[in-house]
């Protein structure tokens, strides 16, 4: 099989499983991961490659967008793909894609300026 549920042990005898995958194919900012059957991320779900020691360093994130058959997913990847390859590890992060917010959403920004706590 492609893929893997990694068992990790922490310093207290605790057990976190990652939801671990392989690459299958890339095509610009596509990306096709394999998982384990009854395994695959949930679509918006953020997925994870690194790879530090390649001839191109690679660390990337990439959303689910699609569940393709074949226990596979269709991702497209937040940066650039360069130096991923078929076989490349990808882990699911479990959670959807999360940035940080200074409370004011870039549409309400638009819309009026925004009021910081120094902003009278």
């Amino acid at each position: 099989m492609a893929t893997a549920i990694a068992t990790e042990k922490t310093g207290s005898a605790a057990k976190t499983e990652k939801n671990v995958g392989r690459v299958v194919q890339v095509i610009g900012p596509v990306l096709d991961v394999e998982f384990e059957p009854e395994h695959l991320p949930e679509i918006y779900n953020a997925i994870t490659l690194e790879d530090p020691n390649g001839a191109i360093p690679v660390r990337l994130t990439a959303e689910v967008q699609q569940h393709i058959g074949q226990n596979q997913v269709r991702a497209v990847a937040m940066s650039t793909t360069d130096g991923v390859t078929r076989g490349m590890q990808v882990i699911d992060t479990g959670s959807p894609i999360t940035a940080e917010s200074s409370g004011c959403s870039t549409l309400m920004a638009t819309l009026r300026p925004c009021r910081t706590s120094s902003a009278r």
